[in-house]
């Protein structure tokens, strides 16, 4: 028997092919495109640092004594036996100027008394935030503390009796005040430290500063 050939039916559709799969990723193609960006990221980190030390350059804090006075009793010395009674505040009002850019915080600072060379009285000085060209007021109270006045280094109660004699008394203060200036959102930092120093001469029978001297000093 012959067979037959089977004729192919032309209205019988074959399944679609299967798509291609797509290329493969080449990840050596965003290396350009990253190096860039980091290029990019560190020429702006080079502006901000070279803006931050030259156009913002940061300086120390600035300070002026506004007023000095002095409370308490009048010394008094009593005899035969020598004993001087000295029982005095000396009030150190001062004015501390942020002449930079940026907001200043400073640190906890001191402001120390001294006659003849011996520390005799100190006082703190509180933590606080000066904005960008602003100022602040800080106060130091020195209450006197009387035995270190007679101590052998400063001449001892003989050099002490002399000058209540003589009307007129002579200490000088230190203020140290230190803190930090913010650049760039903080992620720059610099330290900055000013030191005020005054001679305040007290006359004794008045009970009150009869001469005021400062000077201000970066260190």
């Amino acid at each position: 028997m012959e067979a037959k050939q089977s004729k192919s039916n032309p209205n019988h559709h074959h399944p679609p092919s299967p798509p291609p799969p797509p290329p493969p990723l080449h990840h050596h193609h965003h290396l350009p495109c990253i190096l860039i960006s980091l290029t990019l990221l560190l020429l702006l980190l080079s502006i901000s640092l070279t803006l931050a030390f030259t156009i913002y350059r940061v300086r120390d804090p600035k300070t002026q004594v506004i007023s000095a006075r002095v409370t308490g009793a009048v010394p008094r010395v009593t005899l035969p036996s020598v004993h001087v009674e000295l029982n005095i505040t000396i009030h150190v009002d001062l004015l501390m100027h942020n002449p930079n850019r940026f907001s200043l915080h400073h640190d906890p600072g001191e402001t120390l008394m001294y006659y003849r060379g011996v520390q005799v009285g100190e006082a703190d000085v509180a933590a606080g935030r000066i904005p960008a060209g602003g100022s602040e007021g800080v106060r130091s109270r020195l209450t006197v503390e009387a035995e270190r006045f007679a101590a052998p280094a400063g001449g001892g109660l003989g050099r002490l009796v002399m000058d209540v004699m003589e009307g007129e008394m002579v200490v000088t203060t230190a203020t140290r005040i230190g803190g930090e200036v913010r650049l760039l959102l903080g992620l720059v930092r610099r330290r900055v430290v000013a030191v005020s120093d005054c001679t305040v001469v007290v006359g004794v029978v008045e009970m009150r500063v009869r001469r005021l001297e400062c000077k201000r000093s970066q260190v």
